[in-house]
């Protein structure tokens, strides 16, 4: 029986707000946030982090949108 190889895309950002700057103070880290992604296309991205721009404690896992969802404009990314 034939097996499929699948493949896993990470997508590494620093949106440069200041949580991310403090995270960095103690990493020392140039990208302090990580998604995940089963198509190499990005459509289905997913991550950890705050559901409110008001609330940035309010967080948990989501579902990312890198076309229309940046929350961050200046956000640098490597995947």
């Amino acid at each position: 029986m034939p097996t499929e190889n699948k493949a896993i895309f990470l997508l590494l950002t620093n949106t440069h707000t200041f949580f991310t700057r403090l995270i960095q103070s103690f990493t020392h880290a140039k990208y302090n946030h990580i998604s995940i992604a089963f198509d190499s296309e990005l459509n289905e991205l997913y991550s950890f982090g705050r559901k409110s721009l008001v609330w940035p404690l309010f967080s948990g896992f989501r579902q990312e949108d890198i076309k229309n969802g940046l929350i961050y404009a200046n956000t640098s990314c490597i995947f």
